[in-house]
This record gives C-alpha cells, sequence and structure tokens, in this order.
C-alpha cells in the first residue's frame, strides 16, 4: 500500500508559465503584466482624486480654480481665480487671514467700505456716522490682528475709521496728542496689535509706529527720504515694506530700522512705475500693485544681501479676466491667495498659488 508521503510526493508542482519560443512572454505573463499596470494607474487616479478633494476640503475652492504650477518652477506666480465686479475705484484692500471676509475701499460711488464673504458675495457696506458722500474717500485698510477690527485711512478727513469684523463703524482712532497733525494713508500691524501709519501730513512724509495706546515708538526713513509714502506691509520676520509713491520705488526696513533693500523706479524688467499698493504672502514674496504698468510685480528679498530679486509680474492692461486698469491695494490671506483692487474696472480680483 503506498503511503502518505509516497502519494504526496508523486504530485508534481506547478510550474510558472514559460515563454514562448520565440522569446516573447506568454499570455498568463503578458495578463499579469496589464493588471499591475491598471491597478498602478488606478492607484496613481485615486491618489489625485484624494489629493483634489483634500485640497478642497481645506481650502474651499472649485476645482477649476486649482492653479497647477509650471513643470520646473521654482517660484510659480499665482492664476487667475476670479473678478468680482461691485466696488466704485477702489483702492484699499484687506482680508482676514482666513480669507472669509475681504474688506474693499472704494473711492467712487458711495464711497463705503464694502464687505464681502470668501465667495464674493456683498455682505455690509457701511461708512462712519453724519458723514456724506462727498465728505469721505475711505482709502487704505488694514485688519488689526489682535482684535479682528478693520483700521481706513479717510484722505478728505486724514482720520482713521475703525470698523468691527462685520463691517459695523465703531469708532474714531485717535492718536496721542504727541504726533500731532497728520495725514494718516497707508495702514499696517505688526502680531502685537502696534500700527504702523504713513503721514502725508505738508512735509512730514513719514512712516511711524504706534503703539496700543497711540504714542509714537519710532520713526522710519530720515526727513525728506520719503514723497507721499502711502502702502505698507509687514512680513514675519518684522521687516516693513514702504511704498513710496511719489518716488516710484519700494523701500525695505529691518526691524531695527535699517535699510535692506529697494526696487527702484524704471523701465527694466521688475522695476517700478507708480507703486500703489504691496502685500506679503506666507512664503515671503512680496506682491506690489503697479498702477501705471497695470500690472501685480512679484519679488523675494534677501536681507542679509540688502536687496530684491525680480520673481516676474501678473496681469496686463485691459478689462478681461486677469487683466488690469490700475491696480491699486493689493492683499493676500494665509491659504495662498492673492487680492487685487482693480480701480478702473471697479472690481477687485482673487488670483491663488
Amino acid at each position: 500500500m503506498t503511503s502518505m508521503a509516497d502519494s504526496s510526493a508523486a504530485v508534481p508542482a506547478p510550474e510558472p508559465p514559460t515563454p514562448l519560443a520565440d522569446g516573447h512572454p506568454s499570455r498568463e505573463q503578458r495578463g499579469h503584466r496589464m493588471r499591475v499596470i491598471i491597478l498602478l494607474v488606478l492607484s496613481l487616479l485615486l491618489l489625485v482624486l484624494l489629493a483634489i478633494s483634500g485640497w478642497y476640503l481645506l481650502f474651499r475652492q472649485p476645482i477649476d480654480t486649482l492653479p497647477i504650477p509650471l513643470p520646473g518652477a521654482s517660484t510659480p506666480l499665482p492664476a487667475f481665480v476670479a473678478a468680482i465686479d461691485g466696488p466704485s475705484k477702489p483702492v484699499g484692500i484687506a482680508v482676514s487671514p482666513s480669507g472669509d471676509r475681504v474688506y474693499v475701499a472704494e473711492t467712487g460711488g458711495d464711497r463705503m467700505l464694502m464687505v464681502y464673504d470668501g465667495k464674493g458675495n456683498l455682505l455690509k457696506k457701511s461708512a462712519p456716522p453724519e458723514t456724506t458722500v462727498a465728505g469721505r474717500v475711505p482709502t487704505y485698510i488694514a485688519v488689526n490682528p489682535a482684535t479682528g477690527e478693520v483700521y481706513v485711512t479717510d484722505r478728505v478727513t486724514s482720520s482713521i475709521d475703525v470698523f468691527g469684523a462685520d463691517g459695523s463703524f465703531e469708532h474714531l482712532y485717535k492718536p496721542d496728542p504727541s504726533v500731532g497733525a497728520w495725514r494718516p494713508l497707508g495702514l499696517a500691524f505688526d502680531p502685537a496689535g502696534n500700527l504702523y501709519v504713513s503721514d502725508t501730513q505738508d512735509n512730514n512724509n513719514r512712516v511711524i509706529e504706534l503703539d496700543a495706546s497711540g504714542r509714537i515708538v519710532r520713526t522710519f526713513g530720515q526727513p525728506g527720504s520719503f514723497s507721499a509714502p502711502n502702502a505698507l506691509a509687514l512680513d514675519a520676520a518684522g521687516n516693513l515694506y514702504v511704498v513710496d509713491g511719489s518716488h516710484g520705488r519700494l523701500v525695505a526696513f529691518a526691524p531695527d530700522g535699517s535699510q535692506i533693500g529697494q526696487v527702484s523706479q524704471g523701465l527694466g524688467p521688475g522695476e517700478l512705475g507708480l507703486p500703489r499698493g504691496v502685500a506679503i504672502d506666507t512664503a515671503g514674496r512680496v506682491e506690489v500693485a503697479d498702477a501705471t504698468g497695470h500690472v501685480v510685480q512679484v519679488y523675494k528679498l534677501d536681507p542679509a544681501a540688502k536687496e530684491f530679486s525680480y520673481v516676474g509680474s501678473l496681469g496686463a492692461e485691459g478689462r478681461g479676466d486677469g487683466q488690469f486698469e490700475y491696480p491699486n491695494g493689493v492683499a493676500t490671506d494665509t491659504r495662498g491667495r492673492l487680492y487685487v483692487a482693480d480701480m478702473y474696472n471697479d472690481r477687485y480680483q482673487v488670483w491663488s498659488y
């Protein structure tokens, strides 16, 4: 009688399929490879779908507005997302860090502070009480990171109006009497809530830092070094960026007040015409609205080398999507989006990295 061991040993093990005689893989091998390829492709498609879904859940942007950087681009420029019509001759623009509120100062029409949600829906139009259209021109805007309040300079009244995060007027900002007569224009806040103001009163032409009580902490620039300074911005390192309007340049200062960079006026690549707005994004890129160039110029600052490098420009003159007519204010949020006050197109635009 044959044992179990003998019976098992008598059954030959299955052999793998062998190539055909001419050296080509067998049908079974080709099928196996095809299944592996299909599985890899499906896996990649699933990863792409998960990435897009994650982006949408995180940023709440439609898929068709997702910018795709050019291959090999080390510092991609943002892509046009949307144009929001409505504000009349907007100059100042600011945005909450999350991008759920956009504040626009219109210098034409009713001359109101306009509040939009992140999708471009108008939520509120507001102005200081007991003011007339002829008696106000809201100009530049900044959001206080400590309180969420919205500060707006007024070119007619030479004052700063303070609004709540919802756009409701709260009070008139009153600096310490030692500030003296002033004509505030550009505004910026540091993380501590200190307020930076460009002052164009008579021959002041200065940028001052004010503490929470409204007292001057320090002044930037030597007397006569600025001419009609306007927009201001601060980066994460505390460097201050000043748009020196009538000189047509951008100047950067270190926290100690020393100058660490400048972009001059000119006609060459990266040079400025009539700069009117500046913002810093979370990647440290510096975006400048050049009104007469009808573009937004993008730079990177190297504080150690004390120089700016030119990254590129956005837009061109025109009325179509992604085109500008005298862009003025510019702002960024923490989600890689750029907001531009497109003055003579009566709208603001949204771009996204």
